[in-house]
């Protein structure tokens, strides 16, 4: 690991998934504060930027795990409430759904195929793949790789990132 070439060539790929992932979410993040406080947008996404940059400084790799727990449990329970919105309309009958779908637009909308008509979506939706769902997680895996020095520390990593790993391999293939 003490080869510059990948050394530079791995913080590159961590600079560049970062960098796609960040923007949106500083964007999204820039429009919510505006709504919520009324501060112009340009000084929103500012006031987020310092505060990201803040309790990152201080609370380290800890804080940002505990922001990731803190967003992710509103989100889901948003998720399940709309489901159940969702199926407290068809009387909790996923079937309902997609016979009223098929009443309404045809047999042929629930076929195989109707998705990805276009050639450009597909090549949009493998580019967005590879370039985004699939390095997602590798970034910081190999960064993991670079921080330690010893090999007793590094084998020692290697089998507490084996597991996660393996589960992102398998996600992001199984969803291909």
């Amino acid at each position: 690991m003490k080869n510059r070439t990948s050394l530079l060539a791995a913080v590159g790929g961590t600079i560049v998934v970062n960098f796609a992932y960040l923007m949106p979410q500083m964007a999204g993040a820039g429009a919510l504060v505006r709504l919520l406080t009324g501060i112009p947008y340009n000084w929103a996404v500012v006031l987020v930027g310092i505060s990201m940059i803040v309790y990152v400084a201080f609370g380290g790799m800890l804080a940002t795990t505990w922001v990731q727990i803190v967003k992710a449990v509103p989100m889901l329970a948003a998720a399940a409430l709309i489901l159940l919105m969702v199926l407290s309309l068809i009387h909790f009958n996923p079937l309902s759904l997609f016979t009223t779908a098929e009443a309404k637009y045809g047999p042929q909308f629930l076929l195989p195929g109707n998705y990805l008509k276009n050639p450009f979506d597909q090549i949009s939706l493998g580019l967005g793949y590879v370039f985004g769902l699939a390095g997602l997680f590798r970034a910081p895996i190999v960064a993991m790789g670079f921080a330690v020095q010893l090999s007793l520390e590094s084998r020692e990593n290697r089998e507490k990132r084996g597991p996660v790993v393996l589960v992102n391999r398998l996600s992001t293939v199984s969803s291909a």
